[in-house]
Parts: structure tokens; C-alpha cells; sequence
């Protein structure tokens, strides 16, 4: 069967994604915000922004803060663009390549997106280079300690849709091996079948 890639998928997701994954969209990124408390001024990274939900949180917080938004999908950056109306900088890349400086960022969010990477410790090395020492990544994805997510993971491959789901464990020794200092890793759920895993981890 042939494979779609990411971008292709949400070419034809993004008009109609904020309402189908409302529910889903909103415990994850909660998730995420739970465990940040930004200072003015920093500038905060959200590696597979999509539609800019989570970055119109940060923009309607603090004027001050220097918003980043990277996605493969330029559909779903066309949304974010609408929605942010020119808060945050918004560049189309996929995670593998950001398109910043090295030690440029302070705080580095990723939700739901590592599992559509064929190279998560690509992806997990690029997020260790933008990152300032001291600077912190939260990320939240789809953990395949559930049966359930490894179920609908099989599916989503019979289908034809790309995904690479990880193991708590496969996850923790990707990040041992970047260098990252992991602080905290957490689960919760949201909603039938995601059961997430939520890492808290820092840069030396």
C-alpha cells in the first residue's frame, strides 16, 4: 500500500483538525502547560505547532515572549497564520531540520508529533541543538506501553499513515543518549485510545 507522509495527511486534515481533535488537542496541551512556567522574555519553541493552538495560549499570556512554530504541513501553518495573526514567527520545516540557530531557544514544546518521525533521535538531537544550556524540553506523545495505541498504530500502517510509536523505555534511552537530563517522565490520557507519555527534560 502506499504510504502518506505527514504533510500530505494534514493537507487534508487542517481545515476541519481544531474540531475533530478539540478534546484531544486539549488534554495534551494542558499537559504541556502544566509542567512550564516560561519567564518574559524567553523564547519558546513549539516543534509541530499545527494549527497554533498551543502557541495562542503563550501569545495571549505574555506579549514579551518570543514565539517559534515549526510544522512540515504549510496547510497547517496556514491555519496557525490566521489564528496568530503575526505573534509568532512560523517557519515550515520538519523537526529532523529546524531552520534556527543553535542555542537559541529556552523552552521547547512537541506534542504528538515525535511518533511521525522514522528518526526520532534525529529529531531529539535537532531539539538539543536549538536549546540554550539550561533551556528545557517538554514533550508529550503517544506511549506504546498501551496495547491500545500499539493497536491503533497497526492500524494506522494498514491504512496507509505513517507512524512510529516509542516505549517509554525506547524514548528514555533515545534521550539518555542526546545528553538530555531527564527530570520527570509522567502519563495520562486523553481520551480512548491515547494513553500519552509526558518527558520533562533539560540541557546541561
Amino acid at each position: 500500500m502506499r504510504r502518506r507522509s505527514p504533510a500530505r495527511e494534514y493537507a487534508d486534515l487542517a481545515g476541519d483538525y481544531d474540531r475533530r481533535y478539540r478534546r484531544y488537542a486539549g488534554k495534551t496541551h494542558q499537559a504541556l502547560l502544566d509542567g512550564c512556567a516560561p519567564e518574559s522574555g524567553q523564547r519558546i519553541l513549539d516543534a509541530g505547532c499545527g494549527t497554533g493552538l498551543l502557541l495562542s495560549r503563550f501569545a495571549q499570556a505574555d506579549a514579551a515572549t518570543i514565539l517559534v512554530g515549526t510544522d512540515p504541513s504549510a496547510a497547517m501553518l496556514q491555519v496557525a497564520s490566521r489564528r496568530l495573526r503575526g505573534a509568532v514567527r512560523l517557519l515550515q520545516a520538519p523537526s529532523e531540520a529546524l531552520p534556527l540557530a543553535s542555542e537559541t531557544i529556552h523552552l521547547l514544546l512537541s506534542a504528538s508529533s515525535l511518533h511521525y518521525s522514522q528518526r526520532p533521535l534525529l529529531v531529539l538531537q535537532e531539539f538539543v541543538r536549538v536549546l540554550a544550556p539550561g533551556g528545557r524540553l517538554l514533550l508529550t506523545d503517544w506511549c506504546g506501553d498501551s496495547l491500545a495505541v500499539r493497536a491503533m498504530e497497526r492500524y494506522l500502517r494498514c491504512t496507509g499513515r505513517t507512524s512510529h510509536v516509542l516505549r517509554s523505555r525506547q524514548l528514555l534511552h533515545l534521550l539518555a543518549e542526546t545528553g538530555l537530563l531527564i527530570e520527570k517522565l509522567s502519563f495520562y490520557r486523553a481520551g480512548w485510545p491515547w494513553f500519552m507519555m509526558l518527558i520533562e527534560a533539560r540541557k546541561a
